[in-house]
């Protein structure tokens, strides 16, 4: 029996993928519906060709280490989709990716075009970092 765990990821890979597409309008929409939760804690934002991931996951740990409650957003996972969403080190369970998919994945459809795979699991990182009441997110 397939749970809605397994549906739920089932469908976000059946989003769109690929394609540049230009503009932050349709995330900006989701995570204005969502009220911003972004913006309720602090972000370190990692960008590069390489390296990206090992530098965001040694600058969690160092967070983590110095007490600071740290959600980090990374892609791809190697085995589970919830490896792209850590808080102090642990993946999110299940459950929590229910929770999200299931706040998000509508306002992602009322929009100019139907929001991305990319899009629907960033916003899903800043809503579970909220959720989990991170002090300082990496992404």
């Amino acid at each position: 029996m397939q749970t809605k765990y397994d549906a739920y990821i089932k469908e976000m890979f059946g989003l769109g993928r690929f394609g540049i597409i230009l503009g932050l309008s349709v995330v900006e929409n989701i995570l204005t519906s969502l009220d911003n939760p972004q913006k309720s804690y602090k972000s370190i934002h990692i960008a590069g060709t390489n390296g990206k991931g090992s530098i965001a996951s040694t600058i969690s740990s160092i967070l983590s280490e110095y007490g600071f409650k740290t959600g980090l957003y990374t892609s791809p996972h190697l085995v589970k989709f919830n490896e792209r969403f850590c808080i102090n080190g642990n993946p999110v369970e299940d459950d929590d990716i229910v929770d999200a998919y299931e706040k998000i994945k509508d306002a992602g459809k009322n929009h100019e075009r139907q929001a991305t795979f990319f899009e629907i699991s960033t916003a899903m990182a800043f809503y579970l970092f909220k959720k989990h009441k991170v002090d300082i997110a990496v992404i």
